[in-house]
């Protein structure tokens, strides 16, 4: 951000963080270095002592210290004490250089509240702690009693007096969510006498009772003037109870440490199953078997399953006498179970505090295709057993077991799911089991095998007569195409009954040396090392064509074109390497051996030289070779080595441009030669190749001497038309 200011100081309001920040003058100029510059919150001290609700004894002329957590950065503090939570007077109000307050002055007894603030210029008002309460006292309080072991009164016994007088008159304490006890013997119940110490000097006790060890839940609250009080309660639950000293001048003492009365009659202890554990859903709903430990005054057990801690959701439960029940759920999700005993009056304790077990989907069973099936092109139908939950089911089908490489997922509503097949060879498929709240594992993979459907012969067409003018040219074999298909096997049954095979990458195939007489073909694909059936074989004849024939077809019949394109570079050996382009038509006439084949090619490249003294006489030349001449391939197989030789004739564009002479053009042609040798192999619809050539091509003239000639690598592709 920037902003154009008057006079030495600008104030911003910048989030927390670190920032940099400098000053540029009118136009724009620099006037200082970047300095860098970091915002904090600012966070009032944290109070350490007293603690909220502490006491504080301060008797006249006492000193009390307060304090209170440092501020990085802050070596002053403003610290308050009032009688008011809103401050609105002060008791103390003093601003001090360390993170303490000696408080030395005198206050009446009660309740007061203390609070601190940083005090820093730049930081402006900050803000004040949260207040602090605690209790001022200005002598002791009274003696916390002691709590006495308490004692079941039998019901013979008669009521006895208190030894100091009758209990003041008691009052009952409701809190939302509490429950009230009178103590009279019209409750059902048994009588206790809870019994403290007598604190000398003391002659009112306050005595509490509730249903939790935090007293949020109260039964019960008198003041009694002797150490003792009995009491009936319920016997099935748990309750807590306190005592606290009042003296003479009505000052509350501190209460005792509650003291739990066990219930007598108690809610179950849960035994099985343990928390965490998992039961599954199958072809059958889970089934656990709950179990808890029998209560002797129990006549009856209320076992309750729910989908929630709370057990706000119940799912299902029953009152029963045995102390074991079995649960089922065709739903997956955590389930909570608890207990309660209920006796011969009906009343029941509270629930056992609550349990939880998960309900699981098992992976499905496989149906079909079992391991190592074997399945024909087409369909293919995956099934798994039903599960008795309502779930969807997950297909997945990949090209190895760790489904790394998908082939296809899909989710069925049912068991069964048909898969229109679309590849061949070994593969692997898995199942799992999909609801809105949980999954299954997937089932352990299972592989299968899809064989190859067997190629179909489309060339020669079944009783073709193929007639040829020698015996050495081709018979070209096609067929339909796998695109998962590695390699082809061409099986040939020839006249005279023997059967040759010829592997091939992919279609066409072509067979040389076929005499007259009566053949059949068929192919087969191979796929993930997995071979189809072959195909239905296809007949046909070769016929040697009569010499009429043979003269009219010589180069019509048989003969292959193939137009083609390389790149490669040009080296004379006296200049840097021109890359070189050209473009190629060749034809094999049937009249000729099927190694030999004709072609025309039409290239170019360009070269630049310049003077070695300052550069100032730059010379190019563009060159533009035609061949024509014959290729000849060596032997005949995956890859083909081949010679070739050519007559050559170029046309020339020299320019040389200089700064005592200007510019200097011409145009001329050249004769030469060429030879080299390469290998190629077939790729689609025709065959790569590489090869290397040596071009002498030069024409000398008064001026400029052209040299379109050197050694010449190149890489290319013909494509058969």
């Amino acid at each position: 951000a920037s902003a154009g200011v008057r006079g030495r100081e600008h104030k911003l309001r910048l989030a927390a963080g670190g920032y940099s920040w400098r000053l540029r003058g009118e136009g724009n100029a620099l006037m200082s270095d970047e300095r860098a510059l970091w915002v904090i919150h600012d966070v009032p001290p944290a109070p350490f002592e007293p603690a909220e609700g502490g006491i504080v004894h301060k008797p006249a002329g006492d000193i009390v210290s307060f304090l209170w957590a440092s501020v990085p950065g802050v070596t002053r503090y403003r610290f308050e004490i009032s009688a008011r939570r809103d401050f609105s007077s002060s008791v103390v109000a003093s601003e001090v250089d360390t993170t303490s307050f000696r408080w030395e002055g005198d206050a009446g007894e009660g309740i007061y509240y203390w609070r601190v603030r940083s005090l820093v210029t730049e930081r402006g008002e900050s803000p004040f702690s949260v207040p602090v309460r605690f209790r001022l006292i200005t002598k002791p309080l009274p003696k916390t009693p002691e709590l006495y072991p308490e004692i079941e009164i039998e019901k013979e016994t008669p009521r006895q007096e208190q030894r100091r007088g009758q209990p003041e008159q008691g009052w009952l304490w409701y809190l939302v969510g509490g429950v009230a006890h009178a103590a009279s013997k019209s409750q059902a119940g048994k009588e206790i006498l809870l019994r403290w110490e007598a604190v000398p000097g003391i002659e009112v006790y306050e005595l509490q009772i509730a249903e939790d060890k935090g007293f949020a839940r109260g039964v019960l609250r008198e003041k009694v003037s002797a150490p003792y009080y009995r009491w009936t309660r319920k016997s099935g639950r748990n309750y807590w109870w306190r005592v606290r000293s009042i003296d003479g001048e009505g000052r509350e003492g501190v209460f005792s440490q509650p003291r739990e009365l066990a219930a007598t009659f108690a809610a179950p202890s849960l035994l099985a199953p343990e928390a965490g554990t998992r039961v599954a859903i199958t072809t059958r709903p889970a089934q656990v078997v709950l179990q808890w430990e029998p209560v002797e005054e129990a006549k009856q057990y209320e076992v309750v399953v729910a989908s929630g801690p709370g057990l706000d959701r119940v799912l299902a439960g029953e009152k029963v006498t045995a102390t074991t029940w079995r649960f089922e759920s065709a739903a997956a999700g955590d389930r909570y179970w608890t207990v309660r005993s209920l006796d011969a009056a009906g009343d029941s304790t509270p629930f056992a505090p609550p349990r939880v077990f998960t309900v699981t989907l098992a992976p499905p069973e496989v149906v079909l295709p079992a391991e190592g099936a074997r399945q024909g092109p087409g369909q293919v139908e995956f099934s798994v057993r039903a599960s008795a939950a309502q779930v969807n089911y997950d297909f997945e089908i990949g090209r190895d077991p760790d489904f790394s490489r998908v082939v296809t997922r899909h989710q069925a509503t049912g068991p069964t799911w048909t898969w229109p097949v679309t590849h061949s060879g070994r593969l692997f498929w898995r199942a799992r089991l999909s609801a809105k709240a949980a999954k299954s594992p997937w089932c352990k993979p299972f592989s299968f095998l899809i064989v190859p459907a067997a190629p179909v012969v489309l060339r020669p067409q079944g009783g073709a007569r193929l007639e040829y003018g020698n015996v050495a040219e081709p018979v070209e074999i096609d067929w339909t195409q796998d695109p998962e298909a590695s390699s082809y096997t061409v099986v040939l049954t020839r006249p005279d009954g023997s059967v040759s095979e010829e592997r091939v990458a992919a279609p066409p195939a072509r067979l040389a040396g076929l005499g007259a007489g009566s053949y059949k073909v068929a192919v087969r694909a191979e796929v993930g090392g997995e071979r189809s059936e072959p195909s239905g074989a296809m007949a046909f004849a070769r016929a040697a064509a009569t010499p009429a024939d043979v003269s009219a077809a010589a180069f019509e019949r048989g003969a292959a074109v193939h137009v083609g394109a390389s790149l490669g570079v040009v080296s004379n050996f006296s200049q840097v390497l021109a890359p070189s382009l050209a473009g190629e038509l060749s034809c094999a006439p049937a009249a000729f051996p099927e190694s030999l084949s004709l072609f025309v090619r039409v290239g170019y490249h360009t070269s630049k030289l310049a003077s070695d003294d300052a550069g100032d006489v730059q010379a190019v030349q563009h060159a533009v070779p035609i061949a024509l001449g014959a290729r000849f391939d060596i032997t005949r197989g995956a890859l083909i080595p081949y010679a070739r030789a050519a007559v050559l004739t170029g046309i020339f564009y020299g320019r040389i441009e200089s700064e005592l002479d200007g510019v200097i053009e011409r145009t001329q042609a050249g004769m030469g030669g060429e030879g080299g040798a390469g290998v190629s192999w077939p790729l689609g619809r025709g065959d790569a190749f590489a090869e290397m050539r040596y071009a002498w091509l030069r024409r000398q003239g008064r001026v400029f001497k052209f040299d379109g000639g050197g050694l010449a690598p190149a890489v290319g592709f013909r494509l058969e038309l």
